[in-house]
């Protein structure tokens, strides 16, 4: 029975500054360069084929599968888990503990340095993908984020909500077209301080703050794009404020269950028609279509 999976997008932030970086002076500080110095990780990932990622005591592995195009990866992560099996031995059923590894389905976007990865909640959250990924590119000078809705944003600081306290971390200036005030602060600290990321706290300890679209909406679009927010809110009758992360918004998308088929047969050399190729390729493109 066919169903739609969600996935969630990570950006990638490739960042240089006036330290030496892991990077040495193989790639300049542009955008090209940037694209290079991500493919160049990616590349050292396809030759390995298997990469496990072990922040603390649980093992994971992120697996290359097939490329699709010259743009669009196509992977697999897992977490190792455990399941008890029971054997029969003559008389005797006894129990043994496996490994297993269920897994989520990953596409690499080269093109626009980012990770569309499957989001299975009893697997791994949001939140747990994003550090993952920043565990596997922690040697370099790449920092990852969850893309978030803006759309989510706006509806939860409009309305009745009683705001104390917005904050946007938003990552130097990278890849995507940012504009407005948020870009300009960014790239002035980046230039003048050496900064790698820079973090807005706007407060009214009496809750009494105004989110109004003039006045932060580049911050919004900066930070949900390549960084993250934070609100301290509280609605028309609640005690306390309640704190909203932008992992617990990210934007998901959404492809049929029968395309992952489509993709997974691909890597057994399987062959396909071109219009049938040509609807894969649209889906999975669709995948990171993320303007709200």
């Amino acid at each position: 029975m066919q169903k739609n999976i969600n996935f969630v997008l990570l950006q990638a932030n490739v960042v240089f500054n006036q330290q030496l970086t892991l990077f040495g002076n193989e790639f300049d500080d542009t955008k090209e360069g940037r694209n290079l110095a991500f493919h160049s990780v990616v590349e050292k990932f396809i030759e390995k084929k298997t990469i496990k990622i072990s922040p603390r005591i649980t093992e994971y592995v992120l697996v290359y599968k097939a490329e699709i195009t010259k743009d669009i990866l196509y992977c697999q992560l897992a977490k190792r888990t455990q399941m008890d099996t029971y054997k029969l031995t003559e008389n005797t059923i006894t129990q043994e503990s496996i490994d297993s590894y269920p897994p989520l389905d990953v596409f690499i976007n080269l093109k626009q340095q980012q990770f569309a990865v499957e989001l299975n909640t009893k697997i791994l959250s949001a939140s747990t993908i994003e550090n993952l990924m920043n565990s596997l590119v922690k040697d370099f000078n790449i920092f990852f984020n969850t893309i978030e809705s803006k759309k989510e944003f706006w509806e939860l600081v409009s309305g009745k909500e009683s705001i104390q306290e917005i904050s946007f971390d938003m990552v130097v200036p990278n890849f995507f077209s940012a504009t407005g005030a948020a870009k300009e602060l960014v790239s002035g600290a980046k230039l003048s301080l050496n900064a790698d990321s820079v973090e807005l706290s706007i407060k009214n300890k009496k809750g009494g703050l105004k989110a109004t679209l003039d006045a932060i909406d580049s911050y919004v679009k900066y930070s949900s794009a390549s960084g993250s927010w934070k609100l301290k809110i509280k609605s028309d009758g609640e005690a306390r404020y309640r704190t909203v992360s932008s992992t617990d918004c990210c934007l998901k998308k959404q492809i049929e269950s029968d395309i992952l088929d489509l993709v997974k047969k691909m890597d057994n050399n399987w062959q396909v028609d071109n219009a049938v190729y040509n609807g894969l390729l649209d889906k999975l493109n669709g995948l990171f279509d993320y303007e709200e």
